[in-house]
């Protein structure tokens, strides 16, 4: 049990507006065996806002016993039946659009404008998740074969005649229960997901004709979002509060059921999702929320009923999970850490404005980080990276004295060319800390991003063709941007790093056609006329 983890008895009613975040388990909400909850604290006035429930494997055996059950009905249905439970949900997302947010920006901390953002990113995916019937080429001939075949026969992939009077195709079925896991030790996305502004002395003239920018966070700001940056008009492209909102609606209609165990810092946006859900028709264990710690994590990576399992977080814990599924034949994509780097050359110039931010959650303004443990972390870097030789050209230590909560405001700092090799030390930071090296050479700048264990994403800011040209086919990453930040493109193109970097263990990507290859199997069946 984590140690600020409290037992909530009969009497221990919680306050009013306290909500009780309990499992979602066959449909019901399920309180945790052991009785015990975490508080969920808002980050930015440290208010109480709700109670999560602390679950461990025995929730787990249970959510997977029902899911297994209601596996049957949900994989045979077809897949346009499925995909109209997707198109109900997109409704209610957009219905519910407002609410959702008022719950990423009290949970999460983001500012209310990125928050909406989010919640639109996320319905992106539930769109596409719409059109897979289609892009899964089914093909519903009643043939002897496919009657046989029933629980994929809204599946069925492609189909050729391989020779005279005999036909082949490859038929997709969905893997059975699945799950998306969040822990609490990384909070990859909840911790700072974009809700931090990027600081605004990233370079000047004086300063040299190159600049590597190795972002703490990403270039998804405020302050790039507005243009400042020459006269490029950047454009905002807003990841989801949680990524594995990006993986569930494929996941689902593929005709997998999934169980999602949420980060406990942040369990109430999921929680209002899981009843959208049920209210577009999702019948009861296809999808299910396990709150909880490591316990509940290790009890899903074991299980054998769970097919495939998707995991967001740090670098370290990536590869654990990876390691503890593979040990037992189980398909997993584990996204890490990233070290996102953005080149800015001269004739891109970029003013100081990170001094004008200002701590808030309303638009424009800087959020706070997830917990006080975060924001000590990151003040504990800052100060190493000075202590290292490093330059704070803007600090914003200084915040987490302003006002209740966890405020950390935009920090730059100037690191030495010999402090960023590129050896595997360098880790995200996860708070608007902007770590900056000087450069005389595209070279150089090449230099430093392929030297980095990450594979995540990478971005030239240019006016010069031959420049974007350069960069943009040698960068040593999954998702390269010209003139943007970090891309997280919209369907067909998926969201994700590359394998054997420390950004990604496993094949495929969480959204896109890699989702449905992730989430779904192949099979190969041959047939002709019968014997002569």
């Amino acid at each position: 049990m984590a140690p600020d983890a409290k037992r909530l008895k009969t009497e221990d009613a919680p306050p009013a507006g306290v909500v009780v975040c309990d499992n979602l388990i066959g449909g019901e909400s399920t309180p945790p065996l052991s009785g015990t909850y975490l508080d969920v604290v808002s980050p930015s006035d440290g208010t109480v806002l709700g109670r999560v429930a602390m679950s461990g494997q025995k929730e787990v055996e249970v959510a997977t016993a029902r899911a297994e059950e209601a596996f049957v009905g949900w994989s045979g249905m077809t897949a346009k039946s499925r995909a109209a439970v997707m198109f109900r949900f997109h409704s209610l997302l957009e219905k519910h659009a407002d609410e959702l947010a008022g719950l990423v920006v009290a949970e999460n901390g983001k500012n209310k404008a990125e928050a909406l953002a989010s919640v639109a990113k996320g319905n992106e995916t539930v769109e596409w998740a719409c059109s897979m019937p289609q892009l899964m080429q089914a093909r519903e001939r009643a043939t002897h074969m496919q009657r046989v075949s029933c629980a994929v026969l809204s599946l069925l992939g492609k189909i050729l005649q391989v020779s005279r009077g005999i036909e082949c195709r490859d038929l997709r079925e969905p893997l059975g229960v699945v799950a998306c896991l969040v822990v609490a030790t990384v909070h990859l996305i909840e911790e700072g997901d974009i809700n931090t502004a990027l600081a605004g002395v990233l370079a000047e003239r004086a300063l040299g004709t190159c600049w590597m920018l190795a972002l703490a966070l990403s270039t998804h700001s405020p302050l790039f979002r507005r243009g400042y940056c020459g006269d490029i008009k950047l454009v905002p492209m807003l990841p989801l509060t949680i990524i594995v909102r990006w993986t569930v609606p494929i996941a689902l209609t593929a005709g997998n059921c999934v169980i999602l165990k949420p980060s406990e810092k942040v369990p109430l946006t999921m929680r209002k999702v899981g009843q959208l859900l049920g209210e577009a028709g999702l019948p009861p264990g296809v999808f299910q929320i396990v709150n909880g710690g490591r316990e509940a994590a290790e009890a899903l990576c074991d299980a054998e009923a769970v097919k495939a399992l998707t995991f967001v977080g740090s670098s370290g814990v990536a590869k654990s999970v990876a390691a503890r599924c593979h040990a037992v034949n189980k398909r997993v994509l584990a996204l890490g850490g990233a070290e996102n780097h953005l080149i800015a050359l001269p004739d891109c110039e970029v003013i100081q404005k990170s001094k004008a931010l200002e701590p808030g959650t309303e638009a424009g303004k800087v959020g706070p980080v997830i917990s006080t443990a975060s924001r000590d972390h990151i003040v504990g870097r800052i100060g190493a990276a000075e202590a290292n030789g490093g330059e704070v050209l803007v600090d914003g230590r200084g915040w987490s004295e302003r006002k209740p909560g966890t405020w950390v405001g935009p920090t730059v700092i100037v690191k030495s060319r010999n402090g960023n090799k590129g050896d595997g030390k360098s880790e995200e930071i996860f708070g608007p800390v902007l770590m900056v090296v000087k450069v005389d050479t595209w070279q150089e700048a090449l230099a430093v991003e392929n030297a980095s264990p990450f594979g995540n994403a990478a971005s030239v800011y240019t006016s010069s063709g031959p420049a974007a040209d350069y960069f943009q086919t040698r960068f040593r990453a999954g998702m390269i941007g010209v003139n943007v930040g970090i891309p997280v493109p919209r369907e067909p193109f998926a969201f994700g790093g590359l394998s054997g970097t420390l950004s990604k263990y496993g094949d495929f990507d969480v959204t896109a056609e890699g989702a449905m290859e992730f989430f779904t199997n192949r099979r190969k069946v041959g047939g002709g006329g019968g014997a002569s």
